[in-house]
């Protein structure tokens, strides 16, 4: 399950990691509202039944959040981009009758991708949805770092002066330019129908999109210099990136100062639709295996 501004999406996947069931529904994210919180409760209800699993064979809830969390799982240590830092997962989980946890987007994301592909031992996983962010994968596994913010790609500056303000209070931040909503809004925050109206050779959509790319090749190439491994771009954006990936790859190209070619280690995402969801839940069957 992932929880986000503006909707409640919520997946059930096999023991293989394969979605079995996916319900989006479009909430507004308020965890003051019981109501909102009662939808929670209601919409992993609707996928249970949808996928037909008794409760013996249901191995939980994994809730996936634009949030850092406590190492145990229990709390929201740093919420600002939805204003709920200090929530406890027992706040967000009041109606989910059934074992749950709480996981980072970003984190969540990442995991799924690396959970069943040999060729991703080291890797960075990039972000863009409605927020930046990024995972740090070694040996197969999610590096967290001392206080669990490794790979909080997002808080990068890419514009120096003049920027716009990022919810964390700083100006000009990855976040600010490469967020999926920066597309969104052109299209009365249709992602899916931006992508439409690029594909008309809208010329509006084309300048957006060219900015885009621009702030995208200057975050790509910084990750790089840091890490030296494949990046793998998911989120939202990443969804629809493999089309347009020959030109992105000229963009960081371009700014190469050891003249890589970016096409040998910049991959798009193996998750289309709701990587995060997907993560949170093959923690409930990584936990499931360990158990037997």
């Amino acid at each position: 399950m992932y929880l986000n501004r503006h909707h409640i999406n919520c997946v059930a996947v096999d023991l293989s990691g394969n979605v079995i069931s996916l319900i989006r529904v479009r909430e507004n994210f308020d965890l003051n509202d019981d109501n909102y919180l009662r939808k929670i409760g209601e919409t992993v209800e609707e996928v249970k039944k949808d996928t037909g699993l008794s409760d013996d064979r249901f191995l939980g809830v994994g809730i996936a959040v634009q949030g850092l969390i406590s190492d145990d799982g229990e709390r929201v240590t740093y919420g600002l981009t939805l204003n709920f830092t200090g929530v406890t997962r027992a706040d967000i989980a009041k109606y989910i009758p059934y074992h749950n946890r709480l996981f980072h987007d970003s984190a969540a994301a990442g995991y799924a991708e690396v959970w069943d592909r040999n060729d991703l031992d080291d890797a960075f996983y990039l972000s863009l949805s409605n927020s930046v962010g990024g995972a740090v994968i070694v040996a197969n596994k999610i590096f967290e770092g001392e206080r669990r913010k490794s790979g909080e790609i997002g808080h990068m500056t890419i514009i120096p002066k003049a920027g716009d303000r990022c919810y964390c209070g700083q100006r000009g931040c990855f976040d600010t330019v490469c967020r999926a909503n920066v597309l969104a809004e052109y299209a009365d925050g249709d992602l899916e129908k931006f992508f439409e109206l690029l594909e008309t050779k809208d010329l509006g959509a084309r300048r957006h999109w060219n900015r885009y790319l621009e702030y995208l090749s200057i975050g790509i190439h910084n990750i790089r210099m840091l890490y030296d491994t494949k990046i793998v771009i998911g989120g939202y954006v990443g969804a629809y990136i493999e089309k347009y990936m020959e030109d992105l790859c000229a963009r960081v190209d371009a700014r190469d100062s050891f003249k890589e070619k970016s096409e040998r280690y910049l991959v798009p995402s193996k998750y289309k639709k709701e990587p995060t969801g997907v993560g949170a839940a093959i923690h409930m069957i990584d936990e499931f295996f360990e158990i037997i």
